[in-house]
């Protein structure tokens, strides 16, 4: 009967709307909320039912399923239950394991995480103190296009800063207009 085999398509059906429900919550929304919780249940419960024996041998007499298609049926979904439980327990062990062996590869551990100390005369920076920032009103030039953000130099040093005003060109003069925190906002200076 259409009914029997559209039972096989609403399988299929419940497994993909839980992995379109869970790319929606990875690439779309942006916290972990109710579409990622679907997500997952709906994914575990049609990878289950896709686990299910077919029905096209089971027959419905006299107002119930015999006995022996119950106990197989049964018997076929604590199999594939089994089975299931076991392919999740061995995927836990093998991304430990992996986990464990390759963090402690040379090779692999380079690729992930910076070695050395980050210093100052290698170019790292965390930020500037305010002693190290331009004064306000000071005057510059834009090294590079600002579109807001870009490079200024003032007094021989070069700084990351914010246009007030929007696009900027590059070789512009400017003046330091505020400064908020660590970043220095500056606008074009126009000479009347």
């Amino acid at each position: 009967s259409f009914a029997i085999k559209a039972v096989n398509w609403i399988e299929v059906i419940i497994f993909c709307t839980g992995l379109l429900l869970l790319i929606l919550e990875f690439f779309v929304l942006p916290t972990f909320g109710v579409a990622g919780i679907l997500g997952i249940v709906f994914t575990i419960v049609g990878l289950f039912l896709l686990m299910l024996p077919h029905m096209e041998n089971v027959h419905f007499t006299n107002g119930h399923f015999s006995s022996e298609q119950v106990s197989f049926a049964m018997n076929e979904i604590l199999k594939r239950l089994a089975w299931f439980c076991g392919a999740i327990v061995l995927s836990v062990l093998a991304i430990s394991f992996l986990g464990r062996f390759l963090a402690k590869r040379k090779f692999f551990y380079k690729r992930l995480i910076s070695s050395g100390e980050q210093e100052a005369s290698l170019g790292y920076v965390a930020g500037r103190t305010k002693e190290e920032l331009p004064k306000i009103h000071a005057r510059g030039v834009t090294v590079s296009t600002m579109r807001p953000s870009g490079k200024i130099e003032i007094e021989g040093k070069t700084y990351d800063a914010f246009s007030e005003g929007g696009f900027i060109d590059g070789n512009t003069p400017i003046f330091v207009y505020r400064i908020e925190g660590n970043k220095i906002i500056v606008r074009a200076f126009e000479e009347k």
